[in-house]
Formats: structure tokens, sequence, C-alpha cells
């Protein structure tokens, strides 16, 4: 292998490696907005009163309940990043990406 293939080869897998690289971070960046929206949805949630019949002292229906609506709370925000969110990993995934560059 000549200089200059071997030149083009590295440039090559950097390129790959940087292109891994890229959509790796725009993965985690979606990761912290679904987490980051589940905390707001999860916040919101508290805001709303709760009736006896539903998840009152006595009712057994309350954990289960709490469960059911963290584990809907999670998939919503999962799914809600995905399809472009808030504009949160987007905003992340320019500064991080602009600051690996510096």
């Amino acid at each position: 292998m000549d200089l200059y293939t071997g030149a083009i080869a590295t440039g090559a897998t950097a390129v790959k490696s940087s292109v891994q690289d890229s959509e790796s971070l725009r993965r985690i960046c979606q990761d912290f907005e679904s987490v980051f929206i589940t905390y707001l949805m999860q916040s919101m949630r508290k805001t709303i009163p709760k009736s006896d019949w539903t998840n009152g002292e006595n009712s057994s229906i309350g954990f289960s309940e709490d469960v059911y609506l963290s584990m809907m709370d999670e998939n919503i925000a999962r799914a809600v990043s995905k399809a472009n969110g808030i504009g949160l990993a987007a905003v992340l995934y320019q500064q991080l990406s602009q600051s690996k560059i510096d």
C-alpha cells in the first residue's frame, strides 16, 4: 500500500468514525430530551388533583395506576423525542458537535 492509498483509507476510516460518533451523539441528545420530557410530564401530572375513587389511601388501584402512568409518560416522551421533540435534542446536538470540533 502506497502513501496515497494509505491516506485515503485513513481518511475514509476517519469519516466513517465521525459519522458513527455523530449518530451516537444525536441518539444521546434524543435520549436526554426524552428524559427531560418524561420529567416534565410527571411534574405536570402531579398538579392534577387525585380523586378518592382512583387514588385514595384505601385503593388498591393507586400503585398500579402510578406505575402505568409512569411507563406511559416514558413511552410518550420517547415518541415525542424521536419525532423532533421540543427542539432540545437539536440544540444540544448543535452545541455539542460544535464544541467537539473546536
